[in-house]
């Protein structure tokens, strides 16, 4: 974010310490959202529904008749073991579960076709991801990047109050995007438990193994297909971070660490510009 303003410089609404501060912490997590929690969700999406499909071509009708079998004896099971009846002592007496075999009949079928598949549901996600992954590296800021944006709201409001300078400023940040991976800040926050985890008493992991292994399971939901280098993303990070507090100092101190100085600025910039608060502005969050 700092450095797309650096490229397009701001605008005469924005002229105030405090208005830049509340700006630059508004889009990031409007970019947070969309870079990160957004795409996982939608690659996920991707990937169950091209494991699904891929079940579907292999077994055609058998997978879902097998699944309805399943979670018909599923759902019949219990209510057949609920019945009972009650002697005189109000003891209860088992009802045989004619359900209990079908159960079980359906699960066998279920798992069977499950194992005979599941290597071509993998290869399918595996594909759909990557593909997805793909889509989003060669543009990490598309048109319709800020359409979710609350209505009203500053991220709303300002395309239309400002178009020439908005545009400017969308194509600067796209600049920034595609010289980097969102995905890598997913690294450094699980980090920190993997340094605990690495120094647990009977890790035979080191580091760097168990960075590897975290890589390689989260690979295809974060799109992280290669290998990190993770002391010199950290080194890179940390630095970063210290930019970003000392930019934040300069203008507005207090800005990162105190909620009430940082909801205060919020509140003059959607003043200031005449939006719409969010619903989390009058829940105190930030």
């Amino acid at each position: 974010m700092i450095r797309a303003l650096g490229g397009s410089n701001w605008p005469a609404v924005l002229t105030t310490a405090e208005d830049q501060a509340a700006f630059v912490s508004e889009v990031s997590a409007y970019l947070r959202f969309r870079a990160l929690a957004f795409r996982e969700a939608d690659v996920e999406a991707r990937m169950n529904l091209a494991a699904k499909t891929a079940l579907e071509q292999i077994g055609g009708s058998v997978h879902s008749n097998t699944r309805d079998a399943f979670e018909t004896a599923q759902t019949d099971f219990p209510l057949g073991n609920a019945q009972a009846s009650r002697s005189s002592s109000n003891t209860p007496a088992r009802v045989p579960n004619p359900a209990g075999p079908q159960l079980a009949q359906a699960t066998l079928e279920l798992d069977r076709f499950r194992r005979l598949a599941e290597p071509a549901a993998r290869q399918a996600r595996r594909l759909a991801a990557e593909t997805y992954w793909a889509e989003v590296a060669d543009c990490r800021l598309p048109e319709d990047f800020f359409v979710s944006a609350h209505p009203g709201s500053v991220l709303a409001r300002l395309p239309q109050r400002l178009p020439i300078w908005w545009g400017r400023f969308v194509q600067a940040l796209h600049d920034v995007l595609q010289r980097t991976n969102p995905s890598y800040s997913r690294v450094m926050e699980q980090l920190p438990q993997l340094r605990k985890d690495a120094a647990s008493p009977g890790q035979r992991f080191v580091l760097s193994a168990l960075v590897e292994n975290w890589r390689q399971e989260n690979a295809e939901r974060l799109g992280l297909f290669e290998e990190i280098h993770f002391p010199m993303l950290e080194r890179r990070s940390l630095q970063k971070l210290a930019a970003v507090a000392a930019w934040f100092d300069a203008r507005v101190p207090g800005f990162k660490s105190e909620p009430s100085i940082r909801e205060r600025a919020r509140w003059q910039l959607y003043e200031r510009l005449g939006c719409v608060a969010p619903d989390d502005f009058h829940h105190g969050r930030n």
